[in-house]
């Protein structure tokens, strides 16, 4: 009569193992979906490395300010 409680025992493993391995699931590879992000072309304001390209651009300003500050009453003060 052991013959049925092995077999019994032998199926119930086997049903657990089988839940054990479909819970393993596959990682997508998704870095395909980032190759603009690593392999840049660049263009004419910015090369592939990050430098300026040719026709970079930036805005500049040249400002004369007088400021003075004052640590007792703790505010600072100016001209422009």
């Amino acid at each position: 009569m052991t013959y049925p409680k092995s077999s019994f025992l032998f199926s119930l493993l086997l049903f657990a193992f089988s839940f054990a391995i479909t819970a393993q699931e596959v990682i997508p590879d998704n870095q395909h979906l980032f190759d603009n992000f690593s392999y840049r072309q660049g263009n004419v304001y910015r090369s592939a490395t990050g430098k300026p390209g040719p026709e970079y651009w930036q805005n500049s300003a040249d400002y004369n300010l007088e400021a003075t500050l004052d640590d007792d009453a703790h505010t600072v003060s100016g001209n422009i």
